[in-house]
């Protein structure tokens, strides 16, 4: 059991700073790199995250809390290949794994 839960603590983001990239599942489940462009610090609450998706427009931007389940350490899932990420091709996204 312990070895279980030191796996889910690496997948889990604590603590970070404006500027830092993640993985972000999107609002349809894909996986994408985003950078941190703002962190809002609350007393009562988890960090909130502004978010913005690497290669997207800014109107796909969202705010999470640190601990949502959507954002990972940076390359835990789109460095894989056996699931669906993002990938721009000639500046143009295309979904599906490669």
């Amino acid at each position: 059991m312990k070895k279980y839960q030191e796996w889910i603590n690496s997948h889990k983001v604590t603590s970070v700073k404006a500027g830092e990239k993640l993985d972000v599942c999107d609002t349809e489940y894909i996986w994408c790199k985003a950078t941190v462009e703002l962190v809002i610090k609350n007393a009562c609450r988890k960090d909130l995250l502004y978010l913005h998706y690497e290669g997207w427009n800014r109107k796909y931007d969202e705010y999470m809390y640190i601990d949502s389940h959507r954002i990972s350490p940076l390359g835990l899932y789109t460095n894989r290949r056996d699931i669906p990420v993002y990938r721009m091709v000639n500046g143009q996204a295309g979904g599906g794994s490669v």
